[in-house]
């Protein structure tokens, strides 16, 4: 496991961080998923000049798995399963229009940029990703949640952190 040291200072410090595990940057995937957080590591990035022409892969990740509760609504199951199909729909093309979008942004910053839509549960959709493409480095946003608040809500850059094998 991650020590406790490096998920520490990812969660409270007030600058961005890099977790090396690797002495090499490229090739990068950024995680996207349009947040304000996602901006924020957007704009480190592409200023950082380490970063400067590297191959990027920006991933997004819908997630669209089926309620549980849809399967115990008798007679309604059509009604809900077309909702459903509605929704999860709508969910892919805007994911799909986030990651044309931030390709868009990173190629006119200088980056080679590709974008891949992904979808499942976003940490282990990121962490399946940089295995599968030998990505060397994974840059992504935090919402930076403590305590309670991560616990209930959960962390999708505390989940990478912890399983990812990249920098």
């Amino acid at each position: 496991l991650l020590g406790s040291t490096a998920s520490e200072i990812v969660d409270h410090a007030p600058c961005p961080v890099l977790v090396a595990r690797h002495k090499h940057l490229a090739p990068l995937a950024f995680a996207d998923d349009g947040s304000t957080s996602a901006r924020n590591a957007e704009t480190v990035f592409t200023h950082w000049p380490i970063f400067a022409g590297l191959p990027v892969s920006v991933i997004t990740v819908a997630e669209v798995a089926v309620p549980v509760a849809a399967g115990f609504t008798p007679g309604l199951y059509d009604q809900t399963l077309a909702s459903y199909t509605r929704a999860a729909d709508e969910t892919r093309e805007e994911v799909r229009r986030e990651a044309s979008s931030e390709a868009h942004r990173l190629a006119d910053a200088g980056l080679d940029a590709t974008a891949f839509e992904l979808e499942g549960d976003p940490s282990t959709e990121i962490v399946r990703f940089a295995a599968t493409h030998d990505i060397a480095t994974i840059v992504m946003g935090t919402r930076g949640r403590t305590g309670l608040t991560r616990l209930i809500l959960g962390s999708t850059a505390r989940n990478v952190l912890l399983h990812a094998s990249c920098s």
